[in-house]
Order: structure tokens, then sequence, then C-alpha cells
């Protein structure tokens, strides 16, 4: 915890900062989740007179309060993740049941998977035997338009996905040199085999 009552007090790494935004007294803590790890601080500052010691045990007890409530923030999202992550695993298990045929479940899969999880870009390349390229799914769409036709083996992200038999994610495609540019938005990618 951190208690000055006057300028004077502030500790010098932060008193530049004191200084440009006006603080003359600061109270702060740091909100630690379970495992140690820091989750932000809580502060307060400017109290005319400074601050007592019942103020630097209240705002303890807030911060540990505050603390516990963005930890399970946290889990309730991680939680609301994986469950609807295994409603898509599940609803991708029926569709395979009732699919027709290969394209048929592809669309089915394209289609649950792009809405409930990956809604920007998401689909499926398959692998022209001939020619050796790769070649969109009719069901592949990149945000609202239409991709390129064909990616050659080896080329881009997906094609040395597929050269390679390994996934692969980038997490900047402008910093990777294996992408190859389909959708101007795209900031990353994943593609596995």
């Amino acid at each position: 915890m951190i208690q000055a009552d006057s300028q004077a007090d502030i500790p010098e790494n932060i008193l530049p900062m004191a200084r440009l935004i006006g603080l003359n007294s600061i109270l702060a803590r740091a909100l630690w989740d379970a495992d140690a790890h820091l989750l932000g601080a809580i502060f307060t500052a400017n109290k005319p007179g400074g601050f007592t010691k019942n103020d630097a045990h209240l705002l303890e007890i807030l911060s540990s309060q505050v603390a516990v409530v963005i930890q399970n923030i946290r889990l309730f999202h991680t939680e609301r993740t994986l469950a609807e992550q295994m409603a898509v695993l599940y609803s991708i298990a029926v569709a395979a049941t009732q699919a027709g045929d290969e394209d048929q479940l592809i669309e089915h899969v394209t289609l649950i998977i792009g809405q409930r999880l990956y809604s920007d870009s998401f689909g499926i390349l398959l692998l022209d035997e001939a020619t050796r390229e790769l070649y969109l799914h009719s069901s592949y769409r990149i945000g609202m338009h239409e991709g390129m036709a064909r990616i050659p083996m080896g080329v881009g992200v997906t094609g040395e996905v597929a050269r390679s038999a390994k996934p692969l994610r980038v997490d900047d495609v402008s910093l990777s040199p294996e992408y190859l540019s389909l959708y101007p938005l795209t900031r990353s990618e994943l593609c596995v085999p």
C-alpha cells in the first residue's frame, strides 16, 4: 500500500505524474488475484488533512473485495466461453450425424462455427489433388466478401499448414512472412490441417 499524506511523501517514481495531475495526497493499494498476479490498483487522492489508519484499513478491505469480484467476473467469462465451445462441439456432432454428404457436412459445420465462434472469417479449404492447390469450399466467407478461389500449396498461412501438416497461429499477420492477404481487415489467423 502507498500512503502519502502530502506531496513530500509521494514516492519519487510517481511524483512527476502526481504533480502533473495535481495530487497532493495518495492512498493506493494493488489488486492481487489468488495466485499473486497483479489485476490492477485502487487509489484515492487529495483528502484534506491526509489519510488515517482507518482509511488505509478500509481501502485494504475494499481492494480485497474488488479483487475477488474481478476474479469472479473472469472465471464466469471463462466458464461461459467453455460452455459455448462445448455447445458448438455438440452442434457439430449432431450435424455430422444428420449430413447426407461431405458438402452438406462442411456447409453445416462452417455455418455453426462461423455464427457462434469466428464470425469475421471462417471456412474450410479442400485440396485439389490434380493441381495441388487449396480451394475454398462454397460455404467459406471472409467477412462480407468472397475470398480468393485457389491457394497454392506452401503459399500463405493456409498453404504452409497444408504443406507441413502442422497447425499455425499467427497473432499479428503484418509480422508474418507466411501471411497471404485475402481480406484486408484480418489481424490474426489460425489454421489447422
